[in-house]
Protein backbone atom coordinates (compact mmCIF):
# COMPACT_ATOMS: atom_id res chain seq x y z
CA UNK A 1 0.00 0.00 0.00
CA UNK A 2 2.91 2.33 0.55
CA UNK A 3 4.32 1.59 -2.72
CA UNK A 4 0.84 2.84 -4.31
CA UNK A 5 0.51 5.56 -2.06
CA UNK A 6 4.17 7.44 -3.12
CA UNK A 7 3.22 6.31 -7.07
CA UNK A 8 -0.21 8.75 -6.32
CA UNK A 9 2.54 11.49 -4.73
CA UNK A 10 5.15 11.49 -7.25
CA UNK A 11 3.51 14.04 -10.08
CA UNK A 12 2.82 16.23 -6.53
CA UNK A 13 5.93 16.24 -4.60
CA UNK A 14 8.26 15.75 -7.03
CA UNK A 15 8.80 17.98 -9.85
CA UNK A 16 5.49 19.85 -9.76
CA UNK A 17 3.99 22.53 -11.45
CA UNK A 18 4.11 25.60 -8.73
CA UNK A 19 1.63 27.93 -9.83
CA UNK A 20 -0.84 24.57 -9.61
CA UNK A 21 0.24 24.66 -5.86
CA UNK A 22 -0.64 28.38 -5.40
CA UNK A 23 -4.07 27.95 -7.20
CA UNK A 24 -4.78 24.70 -5.24
CA UNK A 25 -3.90 27.14 -1.90
CA UNK A 26 -6.19 30.23 -3.60
CA UNK A 27 -8.98 27.07 -3.76
CA UNK A 28 -8.84 26.08 -0.16
CA UNK A 29 -9.02 29.42 0.95
CA UNK A 30 -12.36 30.42 -1.20
CA UNK A 31 -13.64 26.84 0.31
CA UNK A 32 -13.31 27.87 3.54
CA UNK A 33 -15.22 31.26 2.80
CA UNK A 34 -12.93 33.45 1.01
CA UNK A 35 -12.02 36.89 2.29
CA UNK A 36 -9.69 40.25 1.60
CA UNK A 37 -7.03 40.31 -0.39
CA UNK A 38 -5.22 40.74 2.21
CA UNK A 39 -6.19 37.64 3.94
CA UNK A 40 -5.97 35.43 0.86
CA UNK A 41 -2.59 36.24 0.81
CA UNK A 42 -1.53 36.04 4.35
CA UNK A 43 -2.94 32.44 4.13
CA UNK A 44 -1.63 31.48 0.39
CA UNK A 45 2.03 32.46 2.15
CA UNK A 46 1.34 30.35 5.39
CA UNK A 47 0.71 27.54 3.18
CA UNK A 48 3.23 27.71 1.28
CA UNK A 49 6.19 28.10 4.21
CA UNK A 50 4.70 25.31 5.60
CA UNK A 51 5.08 22.90 2.47
CA UNK A 52 9.04 24.69 2.74
CA UNK A 53 8.11 27.01 -0.75
CA UNK A 54 8.62 30.46 -1.74
CA UNK A 55 6.50 33.33 -0.48
CA UNK A 56 4.73 35.74 -3.04
CA UNK A 57 3.96 39.13 -3.41
CA UNK A 58 0.96 40.61 -4.44
CA UNK A 59 1.16 40.75 -8.14
CA UNK A 60 1.99 36.96 -8.34
CA UNK A 61 -1.52 36.32 -5.85
CA UNK A 62 -3.37 38.29 -8.89
CA UNK A 63 -1.85 36.55 -11.43
CA UNK A 64 -3.02 33.37 -9.50
CA UNK A 65 -6.41 34.49 -9.33
CA UNK A 66 -6.63 35.16 -13.11
CA UNK A 67 -5.05 31.51 -13.56
CA UNK A 68 -7.95 29.95 -11.63
CA UNK A 69 -10.60 31.85 -13.28
CA UNK A 70 -9.04 30.99 -17.02
CA UNK A 71 -8.83 27.56 -15.65
CA UNK A 72 -5.01 27.86 -16.58
CA UNK A 73 -4.07 24.69 -14.08
CA UNK A 74 -3.46 21.13 -14.05
CA UNK A 75 -6.69 19.66 -12.85
CA UNK A 76 -8.97 17.50 -13.59
CA UNK A 77 -11.32 19.06 -16.46
CA UNK A 78 -7.88 21.14 -17.52
CA UNK A 79 -9.09 19.48 -21.29
CA UNK A 80 -12.63 20.33 -21.28
CA UNK A 81 -14.10 22.78 -23.80
CA UNK A 82 -14.28 26.05 -22.32
CA UNK A 83 -12.35 25.81 -19.58
CA UNK A 84 -11.51 29.15 -19.08
CA UNK A 85 -15.71 29.57 -17.67
CA UNK A 86 -15.90 26.99 -15.19
CA UNK A 87 -14.46 28.67 -12.05
CA UNK A 88 -15.71 32.24 -10.96
CA UNK A 89 -14.50 34.45 -8.62
CA UNK A 90 -16.29 37.38 -7.45
CA UNK A 91 -15.45 40.32 -5.36
CA UNK A 92 -18.09 42.10 -3.34
CA UNK A 93 -16.67 44.66 -0.75
CA UNK A 94 -13.53 43.35 -1.09
CA UNK A 95 -14.23 40.29 0.06
CA UNK A 96 -13.31 37.51 -2.69
CA UNK A 97 -15.32 34.51 -2.38
CA UNK A 98 -16.67 31.43 -5.05
CA UNK A 99 -19.66 33.07 -7.53
CA UNK A 100 -22.41 30.94 -6.97
CA UNK A 101 -22.54 29.75 -10.36
CA UNK A 102 -19.24 28.46 -9.90
CA UNK A 103 -17.41 25.13 -10.42
CA UNK A 104 -14.97 23.66 -7.61
CA UNK A 105 -11.98 22.64 -9.20
CA UNK A 106 -11.16 18.88 -8.11
CA UNK A 107 -7.43 17.94 -7.27
CA UNK A 108 -6.25 14.78 -8.04
CA UNK A 109 -8.58 13.15 -10.23
CA UNK A 110 -10.78 11.64 -7.73
CA UNK A 111 -14.17 10.99 -8.44
CA UNK A 112 -16.77 10.99 -6.06
CA UNK A 113 -16.76 6.70 -6.24
CA UNK A 114 -13.11 6.69 -5.61
CA UNK A 115 -12.84 9.56 -2.26
CA UNK A 116 -13.30 6.59 0.07
CA UNK A 117 -10.08 4.76 -1.35
CA UNK A 118 -8.22 6.95 0.96
CA UNK A 119 -9.73 6.35 4.25
CA UNK A 120 -9.41 2.93 3.19
CA UNK A 121 -5.80 3.28 2.68
CA UNK A 122 -5.57 5.42 5.96
CA UNK A 123 -7.05 2.75 8.20
CA UNK A 124 -4.71 -0.02 6.67
CA UNK A 125 -1.60 2.32 6.88
CA UNK A 126 -2.25 3.48 10.81
CA UNK A 127 -0.72 0.41 12.27
CA UNK A 128 2.54 1.48 11.01
CA UNK A 129 1.64 4.89 11.59
CA UNK A 130 4.68 5.29 14.26
CA UNK A 131 7.10 5.02 10.94
CA UNK A 132 7.83 8.78 10.26
CA UNK A 133 7.42 8.16 6.03
CA UNK A 134 4.15 6.69 6.94
CA UNK A 135 3.10 9.63 9.09
CA UNK A 136 4.22 11.97 6.61
CA UNK A 137 1.78 9.98 4.16
CA UNK A 138 -1.26 9.77 6.20
CA UNK A 139 -1.17 13.88 7.43
CA UNK A 140 -0.57 14.77 3.26
CA UNK A 141 -3.49 13.06 2.17
CA UNK A 142 -6.07 15.43 3.32
CA UNK A 143 -4.25 18.15 1.46
CA UNK A 144 -3.13 16.58 -1.53
CA UNK A 145 -6.70 15.21 -2.62
CA UNK A 146 -8.78 18.53 -0.81
CA UNK A 147 -10.07 15.82 1.69
CA UNK A 148 -12.15 17.32 4.27
CA UNK A 149 -12.11 15.39 7.90
CA UNK A 150 -15.30 13.88 8.12
CA UNK A 151 -14.35 11.90 4.44
CA UNK A 152 -10.97 11.09 6.19
CA UNK A 153 -12.47 9.54 9.00
CA UNK A 154 -11.23 5.89 9.16
CA UNK A 155 -12.75 4.78 12.15
CA UNK A 156 -15.73 3.16 10.66
CA UNK A 157 -13.28 1.08 9.21
CA UNK A 158 -11.51 -2.12 11.40
CA UNK A 159 -9.20 -3.36 9.63
CA UNK A 160 -7.46 -6.40 11.87
CA UNK A 161 -3.94 -6.76 10.73
CA UNK A 162 -3.90 -10.23 13.30
CA UNK A 163 -0.98 -10.47 15.53
CA UNK A 164 1.59 -7.99 15.75
CA UNK A 165 5.58 -8.43 16.01
CA UNK A 166 6.51 -7.92 19.81
CA UNK A 167 8.91 -7.54 22.01
CA UNK A 168 8.29 -7.80 25.86
CA UNK A 169 8.74 -4.37 26.82
CA UNK A 170 9.60 -2.54 24.13
CA UNK A 171 5.64 -1.56 22.01
CA UNK A 172 7.61 0.09 18.72
CA UNK A 173 9.12 -3.46 18.06
CA UNK A 174 7.34 -3.73 14.75
CA UNK A 175 8.35 -0.75 13.77
CA UNK A 176 11.87 -1.39 14.24
CA UNK A 177 11.76 -4.46 12.08
CA UNK A 178 9.83 -2.55 9.20
CA UNK A 179 13.27 -0.05 9.32
CA UNK A 180 15.26 -2.67 9.09
CA UNK A 181 13.51 -4.22 5.60
CA UNK A 182 13.71 -0.74 4.50
CA UNK A 183 17.84 -0.17 5.38
CA UNK A 184 17.83 -3.49 3.29
CA UNK A 185 15.46 -2.69 0.21
CA UNK A 186 18.21 0.71 0.35
CA UNK A 187 20.73 -2.20 0.08
CA UNK A 188 19.22 -4.22 -2.38
CA UNK A 189 18.88 -1.19 -4.24
CA UNK A 190 22.00 -0.15 -4.51
CA UNK A 191 23.26 -3.73 -4.94
CA UNK A 192 25.82 -3.81 -1.70
CA UNK A 193 26.48 -7.10 -0.32
CA UNK A 194 25.92 -6.92 3.40
CA UNK A 195 26.87 -8.47 7.06
CA UNK A 196 24.78 -9.75 10.40
CA UNK A 197 24.72 -11.80 12.99
CA UNK A 198 22.34 -14.41 12.86
CA UNK A 199 20.48 -16.87 15.28
CA UNK A 200 18.42 -19.67 13.41
CA UNK A 201 15.10 -19.97 14.10
CA UNK A 202 15.39 -23.37 15.59
CA UNK A 203 17.68 -21.81 18.42
CA UNK A 204 17.08 -21.18 21.59
CA UNK A 205 16.27 -17.07 22.05
CA UNK A 206 19.02 -17.72 25.03
CA UNK A 207 21.79 -19.67 22.67
CA UNK A 208 24.01 -17.07 21.85
CA UNK A 209 26.67 -19.07 20.77
CA UNK A 210 24.69 -20.26 17.93
CA UNK A 211 24.83 -16.78 16.21
CA UNK A 212 26.38 -17.13 13.23
CA UNK A 213 27.52 -14.88 10.88
CA UNK A 214 26.57 -14.14 7.28
CA UNK A 215 27.45 -12.43 4.29
CA UNK A 216 24.89 -12.70 1.63
CA UNK A 217 23.70 -10.37 -1.20
CA UNK A 218 20.43 -9.06 -0.73
CA UNK A 219 17.48 -9.87 -3.46
CA UNK A 220 13.84 -9.38 -1.59
CA UNK A 221 12.16 -8.68 1.15
CA UNK A 222 9.13 -10.71 1.82
CA UNK A 223 5.90 -10.68 3.94
CA UNK A 224 4.47 -14.09 4.66
CA UNK A 225 2.14 -15.09 8.31
CA UNK A 226 3.07 -11.80 10.12
CA UNK A 227 7.06 -12.08 9.68
CA UNK A 228 9.32 -10.21 7.87
CA UNK A 229 11.56 -12.63 5.17
CA UNK A 230 15.43 -11.72 3.63
CA UNK A 231 15.66 -13.79 0.39
CA UNK A 232 19.36 -13.35 0.03
CA UNK A 233 22.14 -15.23 -2.55
CA UNK A 234 24.94 -16.51 -0.39
CA UNK A 235 27.12 -16.00 -3.06
CA UNK A 236 30.40 -18.33 -1.27
CA UNK A 237 28.12 -21.31 -0.78
CA UNK A 238 26.47 -20.43 -4.39
CA UNK A 239 22.59 -21.24 -2.85
CA UNK A 240 19.55 -18.55 -2.04
CA UNK A 241 18.86 -18.69 1.44
CA UNK A 242 15.92 -16.80 3.80
CA UNK A 243 16.85 -15.00 7.29
CA UNK A 244 13.70 -14.01 9.24
CA UNK A 245 14.24 -10.38 10.46
CA UNK A 246 13.48 -10.63 13.90
CA UNK A 247 15.90 -13.55 14.61
CA UNK A 248 18.72 -10.58 12.99
CA UNK A 249 20.86 -9.83 16.06
CA UNK A 250 20.35 -6.38 17.07
CA UNK A 251 18.56 -6.24 14.27
CA UNK A 252 21.33 -4.98 12.64
CA UNK A 253 22.84 -4.97 9.21
CA UNK A 254 26.38 -3.55 7.47
CA UNK A 255 27.41 -3.26 4.44
CA UNK A 256 30.14 -6.18 3.78
CA UNK A 257 33.28 -5.28 3.22
CA UNK A 258 36.69 -6.71 1.86
CA UNK A 259 40.05 -7.00 3.16
CA UNK A 260 40.77 -3.39 1.69
CA UNK A 261 38.00 -1.87 4.12
CA UNK A 262 36.18 -1.46 -0.14
CA UNK A 263 32.11 -1.98 -0.13
CA UNK A 264 31.39 -5.31 -2.41
CA UNK A 265 28.95 -5.04 -4.79
CA UNK A 266 26.68 -7.37 -6.63
CA UNK A 267 24.47 -7.40 -10.15
CA UNK A 268 21.51 -8.46 -8.63
CA UNK A 269 20.63 -9.19 -12.88
CA UNK A 270 23.17 -11.86 -12.97
CA UNK A 271 21.73 -13.30 -9.64
CA UNK A 272 17.77 -13.29 -10.43
CA UNK A 273 18.57 -15.00 -13.65
CA UNK A 274 21.48 -17.34 -11.52
CA UNK A 275 19.19 -18.54 -9.18
CA UNK A 276 16.10 -17.93 -10.69
CA UNK A 277 14.74 -15.59 -7.70
CA UNK A 278 11.21 -14.67 -9.55
CA UNK A 279 10.29 -18.56 -10.15
CA UNK A 280 11.94 -19.98 -6.71
CA UNK A 281 8.76 -19.41 -4.86
CA UNK A 282 5.78 -20.47 -7.60
CA UNK A 283 5.25 -24.05 -6.36
CA UNK A 284 5.85 -23.45 -2.59
CA UNK A 285 4.59 -21.48 0.47
CA UNK A 286 5.41 -18.49 1.87
CA UNK A 287 9.38 -18.52 1.73
CA UNK A 288 10.35 -22.07 2.24
CA UNK A 289 12.73 -22.42 -0.73
CA UNK A 290 13.71 -25.92 -2.06
CA UNK A 291 16.57 -27.91 -4.17
CA UNK A 292 15.58 -27.28 -7.68
CA UNK A 293 16.10 -30.73 -8.27
CA UNK A 294 13.17 -31.34 -5.70
CA UNK A 295 9.92 -32.67 -8.32
CA UNK A 296 6.69 -30.69 -8.26
CA UNK A 297 3.62 -33.13 -7.48
CA UNK A 298 -0.12 -32.01 -8.32
CA UNK A 299 -1.90 -32.34 -4.32
CA UNK A 300 -5.44 -33.03 -4.03
CA UNK A 301 -7.04 -31.90 -0.89
CA UNK A 302 -10.53 -32.05 -0.40
CA UNK A 303 -12.05 -29.61 2.26
CA UNK A 304 -15.56 -30.45 4.35
CA UNK A 305 -18.25 -28.64 6.18
CA UNK A 306 -16.82 -25.28 7.55
CA UNK A 307 -13.61 -25.42 5.84
CA UNK A 308 -15.24 -25.96 2.38
CA UNK A 309 -17.45 -22.54 2.66
CA UNK A 310 -14.07 -21.00 3.95
CA UNK A 311 -11.56 -22.28 1.24
CA UNK A 312 -14.74 -21.45 -1.22
CA UNK A 313 -14.15 -17.90 -2.18
CA UNK A 314 -10.28 -18.08 -1.40
CA UNK A 315 -6.74 -18.70 -3.20
CA UNK A 316 -4.53 -20.38 -0.85
CA UNK A 317 -2.11 -20.35 -3.74
CA UNK A 318 -0.81 -18.91 -6.92
CA UNK A 319 -1.20 -22.90 -8.60
CA UNK A 320 -4.72 -23.53 -6.90
CA UNK A 321 -7.34 -25.31 -9.29
CA UNK A 322 -10.93 -26.11 -8.88
CA UNK A 323 -11.61 -30.08 -8.81
CA UNK A 324 -15.11 -30.16 -7.88
CA UNK A 325 -17.21 -28.12 -5.66
CA UNK A 326 -20.51 -30.17 -4.28
CA UNK A 327 -22.35 -27.36 -1.55
CA UNK A 328 -24.94 -30.09 -0.92
CA UNK A 329 -22.53 -32.07 0.29
CA UNK A 330 -20.18 -29.27 2.38
CA UNK A 331 -17.26 -30.58 0.57
CA UNK A 332 -14.60 -28.87 -2.06
CA UNK A 333 -11.40 -30.44 -3.60
CA UNK A 334 -8.75 -28.09 -4.86
CA UNK A 335 -5.30 -29.18 -6.79
CA UNK A 336 -2.05 -27.20 -5.26
CA UNK A 337 1.46 -27.74 -7.50
CA UNK A 338 3.66 -27.58 -5.01
CA UNK A 339 7.06 -29.36 -4.07
CA UNK A 340 7.51 -32.50 -1.60
CA UNK A 341 10.54 -34.03 -0.05
CA UNK A 342 10.84 -37.38 -0.80
CA UNK A 343 9.41 -40.28 1.26
CA UNK A 344 11.89 -41.30 3.85
CA UNK A 345 9.65 -44.41 4.53
CA UNK A 346 6.97 -45.61 2.02
CA UNK A 347 3.64 -43.86 2.44
CA UNK A 348 4.74 -41.07 4.76
CA UNK A 349 2.13 -38.42 4.76
CA UNK A 350 2.29 -35.77 2.50
CA UNK A 351 2.09 -33.01 5.04
CA UNK A 352 5.58 -34.48 7.19
CA UNK A 353 7.29 -34.29 3.02
CA UNK A 354 6.38 -30.59 3.58
CA UNK A 355 6.40 -28.22 6.64
CA UNK A 356 4.96 -25.60 5.05
CA UNK A 357 1.92 -27.39 3.63
CA UNK A 358 1.20 -28.72 7.17
CA UNK A 359 0.98 -25.39 8.54
CA UNK A 360 -1.04 -24.37 5.71
CA UNK A 361 -3.83 -27.07 6.74
CA UNK A 362 -3.25 -27.68 10.12
CA UNK A 363 -6.00 -24.58 11.03
CA UNK A 364 -8.35 -26.45 9.43
CA UNK A 365 -7.62 -29.43 11.90
CA UNK A 366 -9.92 -32.74 10.04
CA UNK A 367 -11.86 -30.62 8.01
CA UNK A 368 -9.14 -31.16 5.58
CA UNK A 369 -7.44 -34.19 4.12
CA UNK A 370 -4.67 -35.12 1.36
CA UNK A 371 -6.33 -37.07 -0.88
CA UNK A 372 -3.26 -37.69 -3.47
CA UNK A 373 -0.20 -36.60 -4.16
CA UNK A 374 0.95 -37.12 -8.33
CA UNK A 375 4.44 -35.86 -9.68
CA UNK A 376 3.98 -33.62 -13.07
CA UNK A 377 6.07 -33.47 -15.57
Amino acid sequence: YICVLLCIFAPTMNGFDIKTVRVRILCDFLNRGGGTLDAMHQYINERLAFSNLDSIQLRTLQTTIELLRKGDFMHSKMHARNCSKLFKVQVISKQYAWHPESQRPQFGDLENNERFTLPLLSGILKRYERIPAVQKILDKLPEIFNINASEMQAASLVYIHGPRLALLNDNAYEDKIIQLAVTILEYIHNQKQIEFAYLPVNAGAASIKEIILHRVAPMQIRYYEYYYYLIAVDIEKKRVVNFRLDQIHKLKVEPYLNDENQIQYFDIKILEQTYRIKDLYKNVVGVWTYNEAIPVYEIKIEFTDWAASYVRKLILHPTQRLIYDKPENKTLCIALHLKLEPEKIKGQPVTERSAELAFLLGRFRSYAKVLSAVETF
